[in-house]
């Protein structure tokens, strides 16, 4: 096997290799954001006096953890979006 083909059959494995990564990372960040933080949208849709109950009471850290969930989540959504553009704009 002469040193183009084993250039070739290098590029081709770190080609999956980053393929597997991407799914894992795309597929696998939802999974451990609904383990561990649960699923972003609330169950119904707050009144403005509850919105201002919650951010006028004591605090016992789990608005700070929510927030970061919110965090999370849009920076997957972000990624996600962005691996789709590429993808689209790689098929043309």
């Amino acid at each position: 096997m002469g040193r183009s083909a084993l250039r070739r059959t290098g590029r081709i494995l770190t080609g999956f290799g980053a393929l597997i990564v991407l799914c894992a990372v795309l597929v696998g960040a939802p999974v451990a954001l609904l383990a561990l933080a649960g699923n972003p949208l609330p169950d119904h849709v707050p009144a403005l006096a509850e919105v201002g109950a919650t951010l006028t009471t004591r605090d016992d850290g789990q608005l700070f953890l929510r927030a970061l969930a919110v965090v999370g989540w849009f920076g997957w959504a972000t990624f996600t979006l962005s691996v789709l553009v590429e993808l689209g704009a790689q098929a043309l």
